[in-house]
């Protein structure tokens, strides 16, 4: 059974090289290794009797924003990051997990869902779903998806990375999951412009949000995986808003940036597989003028968060989609 879609960025391939070891997801040839990339829910078969040294990258789906009540809101958490390939490490500063051996059978994959931002004023956005490798059997990999951005004096979702604190004085971020992500920033009124009320910015992957100093914050980092021949970012956390100074960028590695009434702001897709650049890089929501109902969404398939928006009125968005790639020599 062949699970997920045409990746961007990747080929339709067919068997698990010159053995056929193993199907399902997109499969490609890259150098040494054959790679399997799942962008949508299915199943990992070994074929053999086993397939040994098996390396993972498992992305849970970001949060959705918060929202303000004509406020600032804070942006939401990436998804969780585990991954297991040598030389790198997992989110949250973790160490990369071992490699695993896999004998023949069938290994589920789930790829979560973007969490979506809240539709209430002032409410707080929802956590992403998590992405699952193997959790039909004693594999159980589990990816924790990203908290929810808080919205106006409403704290952060608790997740793989969590969400920033919405507007207000030291509102506090949600907790992270260890081993997968950071926390977000503490949404704040600020001495320079004390009526802003600028939301904190979602924790990604690499790091926690960002403060700007008399604005919101943007979303924190993602962390970069060479898995499949790219080098792309993955799991950044999405950007705050204010009420009356620029939005927060989204986190490198497909955040989305944050919004407010005057801007729109700029989602985390773009160039494969998600992020505003090559490299996965969420963009600043205020460098572009409109209406303020195109909200900052996180990047398809990258677990990036959503950015916070000024009012629930405005739209709604939501979290990037999860991930998992698989790989083996062939």
């Amino acid at each position: 059974t062949f699970g997920g879609g045409s990746a961007r960025g990747f080929n339709p391939g067919g068997g698990g090289g010159p053995a056929n070891e193993a199907v399902g997801g997109t499969i490609t040839t890259v150098g040494a290794y054959t790679v399997h990339t799942f962008t949508s829910s299915g199943t990992f078969t070994v074929q053999s009797s086993e397939i040994t040294d098996i390396e993972y990258l498992v992305v849970a789906a970001g949060g959705g924003g918060g929202g303000g009540s004509f406020t600032g809101s804070a942006g939401a958490g990436a998804g969780g990051l585990r991954s297991s390939l040598v030389g790198t490490n997992s989110g949250g500063g973790a160490s990369a997990e071992s490699r695993v051996t896999l004998s023949a059978g069938g290994y589920a994959v789930v790829i979560g869902a973007g969490g979506a931002s809240t539709t209430v004023s002032g409410g707080q956005g929802n956590n992403g779903s998590n992405t699952t490798f193997g959790s039909n059997t004693s594999l159980d990999i589990v990816s924790v998806g990203g908290g929810g951005g808080g919205g106006y004096q409403d704290t952060g979702g608790n997740g793989g990375s969590s969400g920033g604190g919405g507007a207000g004085t030291s509102v506090a971020a949600g907790t992270p999951t260890s081993g997968q992500g950071y926390a977000g920033a503490v949404g704040r009124t600020t001495p320079q412009n004390p009526d802003n009320y600028p939301g904190g910015g979602g924790g990604g992957a690499a790091g926690i949000g960002t403060a700007l100093s008399s604005e919101a914050s943007g979303g924190g980092p993602g962390l970069q995986v060479n898995i499949d021949g790219n080098n792309y970012y993955w799991a950044g956390g999405g950007g705050g808003t204010g009420y009356s100074y620029r939005a927060g960028p989204g986190g490198i590695g497909g955040g989305g940036g944050g919004n407010m009434s005057n801007y729109n702001s700029s989602d985390g897709s773009g160039a494969a597989p998600g992020g505003g650049s090559a490299i996965n890089a969420g963009q600043d929501g205020s460098f572009f003028q409109g209406s303020g109902s195109n909200l900052g969404n996180g990047g398809a398939n990258t677990g990036g968060g959503s950015g916070g928006c000024q009012t629930a009125s405005y739209g709604t968005n939501a979290g990037g989609s999860g991930i998992v790639i698989v790989r083996y020599l062939t």
